[in-house]
């Protein structure tokens, strides 16, 4: 499935080292992800690397790390400790949340330029 969709498809896929999330379904149970991988290792303003198919020194390196990184998105139900809530907080301001959209109208305006160019 997933060579099928890089045929037809260019998709790329942010990852942080920190998201446990971007770890699950498990590669050894047969999960392929599609598209290519923008991956940060740490803070947005250090840079990111490009990943091709599952490279072992993007997220999949921080396997090692998935308990700890799952505790941290289960500790507190802020999210503040959990990396998967984190994406580009350096440039944004907020959680990454339904609850951080307050102007509706924008965000559909917005998901219309991105689904019809």
């Amino acid at each position: 499935f997933a060579e099928a969709v890089r045929q037809v498809v260019t998709i790329m896929r942010v990852t942080r080292a920190d998201d446990p999330i971007v770890l699950v379904p498990r590669l050894k149970d047969g999960f392929a992800h599609t598209g290519v991988e923008v991956y940060y290792a740490g803070a947005v303003s250090q840079g990111y690397r490009l990943c091709y198919g599952e490279d072992k020194s993007c997220a999949v390196s921080n396997v090692g790390d998935f308990a700890a990184n799952l505790l941290g998105c289960t500790v507190d139900g802020s999210g503040s400790l959990c990396g998967h809530s984190k994406y580009m907080n350096e440039v944004k301001s907020g959680l990454m949340s339904s609850g951080s959209c307050t102007n509706n109208n924008a965000v559909a305006a917005a998901e219309q330029d991105i689904l019809f160019p």
